[in-house]
């Protein structure tokens, strides 16, 4: 068996309590034989923007181990969405492909693209990303002062012309998701944090907001709650502050 075809993350769909799959999708989850790092991917449900008009959006929260810093979910954890980081020169896209970005002041190329999947512009502090399906994402410079700031998406367009803006704020100096709204300006998605917790609600068909936290251990993540009369969760678990497994809050271990 190869090394890709070992590597692959496990999919968890059953019902983890009654009602929990309305808000949480699926946990993926896997570990990586090359490098012993263990992953997690948690897909949200898919946001009605614009009174189901577009454009459409799935929201996901991921975790690598990779990644030594906090951008305001906890350490590791980030969300899937497009962000262009000028210090590494990469782009990388809401549909997962990733991209060698060398920007200049009138210009963005991509070396090692083999496809034209999209076309990307150069504008004043930002990036303009056009897919194929018409759809497009505007990233802007987060810090306007700091030439080397990450271009993090502002606005997404459909095809037909139905806009959805996101907003962001800086958690110790880098750019954090704070809101999502539609065309008219209502909240669709909200992230708050305190020492505690980084809670995440979002709009239900029913016009209320459903929230689930990260709940904090210092700064790593140490269960995962969602919006269920039950309380249901998952519990990380940690070794020298390397995550090692993933556990319903029943302590069934999930990541054998």
């Amino acid at each position: 068996m190869s090394e890709n075809q070992q590597y692959h993350s496990q999919m968890d769909n059953s019902t983890l309590y009654s009602g929990a799959q309305s808000f949480l999708s699926f946990l993926e989850k896997g570990v990586d034989p090359r490098t012993g790092t263990y992953s997690i991917r948690i897909s949200m449900p898919e946001i009605a923007v614009n009174a189901l008009a577009g454009p459409d959006i799935v929201l996901s929260l991921s975790f690598s181990a990779m990644q030594n810093v906090d951008l305001g979910l906890g350490v590791g954890w980030s969300w899937g969405t497009s962000r262009l980081t000028p210090v590494s020169k990469r782009l990388t896209l809401s549909n997962g492909e990733t991209h060698l970005a060398v920007l200049s002041v009138d210009k963005i190329e991509f070396p090692d693209r083999k496809l034209p999947t999209f076309k990307a512009e150069r504008l004043e502090n930002a990036v303009l990303i056009t897919f194929r399906s018409g759809r497009t994402e505007r990233l802007e410079r987060f810090d306007l002062n700091d030439p080397l700031s990450p271009y993090v998406p502002v606005e997404i367009r459909s095809p037909q012309g139905h806009t959805m803006r996101m907003a962001w704020t800086s958690f110790e100096g880098n750019a954090a998701l704070s809101a999502v709204l539609d065309h008219d300006g209502r909240e669709l998605l909200r992230v708050s944090r305190d020492t505690l917790a980084v809670t995440i609600s979002v709009a239900t068909s029913e016009g209320t907001m459903a929230a689930f936290k990260l709940n904090l251990s210092g700064d790593l993540v140490s269960s995962i709650s969602l919006p269920t009369p039950e309380n249901a969760a998952w519990v990380l678990g940690y070794h020298d502050g390397i995550l090692q497994d993933a556990r319903r809050s029943s302590f069934e271990v999930i990541n054998q």
